[in-house]
């Protein structure tokens, strides 16, 4: 089978990145794809960069008003042909194989979607990490835990099946910034069956700028995207949910504690997560020593 392949690439003010990106694409081994780049209002040189790869047929570029990326990555869902649609991030890229690779396991018919391992760039040292190993063993849980990595660097990382999109009604939700991925993940998993590839084939870059958070953003889109998934009732019981959202306000307790320098909104994080899950206190203790004397 050599079915085409749509690569949705959102960019906004990636006029630095976008060139390697789409570069990474035409090396791939596999050749059938289409690339839409959709430029969601960039005020930068990132149409003018795009603009010299359309000698190339397969690579095409949209323009939108600016809306935000999961506008962006829904309107390439739109527009695109291919049987598997791809996501990749303007400042991403691929390993050669990648898509070889993912093809390959997509064509097995009991599979809706692909994804592999990945490994960090961090641009200012020009370093790489080591690989950041996905599972593909009890997905959803473990996602709704956020107790291990699943899909690393989604949605630069996953290929899927167009019946996703056209039965399942999967789409990125606009209402969440920095939690859109996480969202788009608990509704894939629900829904669908995935395959890991034990393989790093997926490049995320990190830049300088990507260390500073939004920790009030962060708080908002993910007690939203619980809130969510708690409306779908995708939860499995009423202790596992507890159990999750007591993951999660941790998580929040952290970045409030470390990022957003914050120790009374922390404090309450961590309240909150013991109220609602006990037992996440054999975890918090350890964390908050190591903290209170690094």
């Amino acid at each position: 089978m050599n079915p085409l392949v749509s690569i949705v690439v959102p960019a906004y003010n990636a006029a630095l990145w976008i060139a390697e990106t789409i570069r990474a694409v035409q090396a791939q081994t596999y050749q059938n794809w289409e690339l839409l780049v959709v430029d969601d209002g960039s005020t930068d040189d990132t149409a003018n960069v795009v603009q010299a790869f359309l000698t190339d047929s397969r690579v095409s570029l949209i323009r939108q008003k600016n809306a935000g990326v999961s506008q962006a990555r829904n309107a390439g869902i739109t527009q695109a042909r291919g049987a598997y649609i791809a996501f990749l991030d303007a400042d991403d890229w691929w390993l050669p194989t990648n898509l070889e690779r993912k093809v390959a396991v997509l064509n097995l018919p009991e599979i809706d979607f692909v994804f592999c391992d990945m490994l960090r760039f961090f641009e200012r040292s020009q370093t790489y990490s080591k690989s950041e190993n996905g599972s593909d063993e009890n997905m959803l849980e473990h996602l709704l835990l956020w107790d291990r990595e699943v899909i690393p660097g989604i949605p630069s990382n996953v290929m899927i099946k167009r019946h996703c999109f056209e039965s399942g009604g999967l789409r990125f939700d606009p209402q969440f910034s920095t939690a859109a991925d996480q969202d788009f993940a608990f509704h894939l998993a629900s829904q669908f069956r995935g395959k890991r590839i034990a393989e790093a084939l997926v490049v995320y870059r990190i830049l300088p700028e990507s260390m500073s958070r939004n920790i009030a953003r962060l708080e908002s889109d993910h007690l939203g995207v619980y809130r969510k998934a708690a409306a779908m009732g995708i939860f499995k019981s009423g202790f596992f949910k507890r159990r999750c959202f007591g993951n999660l306000y941790v998580m929040l307790a952290g970045n409030w504690w470390v990022q957003g320098n914050n120790k009374k909104r922390s404090l309450w994080f961590m309240l909150r997560a013991v109220c609602i899950h006990p037992p996440v206190l054999v975890n918090l203790v350890p964390k908050l020593f190591r903290r209170n004397h690094s």
